[in-house]
């Protein structure tokens, strides 16, 4: 008979939940577009949330990869992706670079000569999209530090998502308005830290 492969949940882990939430008042005396005020009140709950998981994404892994901005180059990326490579990972990776880090990957590495000329390295200095590297998809966030960087596969951080984002109305008479409130109830938490590599540059 095949052998019996019991399920645990000896690596589980708690994810605490925050509130990230934002308000504002719609005045009675109008002259405000309620269109903007969603706009900017989902911008102020997204920025938070951005916030939080860039935080983690700079924290944890498992190890650090030095980096030397001035002369960045493709090896560094290479190098990340081989250590989560080694501790078995063979899925998807992606990589979030701050905007110092990804400036010095675009401006550095993609217009090297190992790359020059390429069709790659034409579209990459055209549009500016930082794009895939190594089988990583690579993506930029002002919300991580400039200097840094992180490269992990899906595994390795979950996000717990207990409420979407709700948009609340209540009447406060004391301000002449309304109250508009947007939430949002979810964390985001280190699962796996052999799936990931932070970047750290200098």
């Amino acid at each position: 008979d095949i052998p019996v492969a019991l399920v645990t949940d000896a690596n589980s882990v708690n994810i605490n939940a925050d509130i990230y939430a934002a308000r504002t008042v719609l005045r009675d005396l109008g002259g405000i577009d309620p269109t903007d005020i969603g706009r900017q009140l989902g911008n102020k709950v997204s920025a938070s949330w951005d916030a939080a998981v860039a935080a983690v994404l700079e924290t944890a892994g498992i190890q650090d990869e030095a980096v030397t901005l001035a002369s960045m180059n493709l090896g560094d990326i290479f190098n990340a992706v081989a250590a989560v490579r080694a501790g078995g990972e063979s899925g998807q990776l992606y990589g979030v670079l701050g905007t110092t880090m990804a400036a010095s990957l675009m401006g550095i590495a993609m217009a090297s000569n190992n790359v020059a000329g390429s069709q790659y390295g034409a579209e990459a200095l055209r549009q500016g999209f930082v794009g895939q590297i190594g089988g990583v998809n690579m993506f930029q966030t002002s919300a991580m530090t400039a200097t840094k960087g992180c490269i992990f596969s899906a595994d390795a951080f979950r996000i717990a998502m207990f409420k979407n984002v709700d948009l609340e109305i209540a009447r406060r008479a004391e301000a002449v308005g309304t109250d508009v409130v947007a939430s949002l109830h979810a964390g985001v938490g280190l699962v796996d830290a052999s799936r990931a590599v932070t970047l750290i540059g200098s």
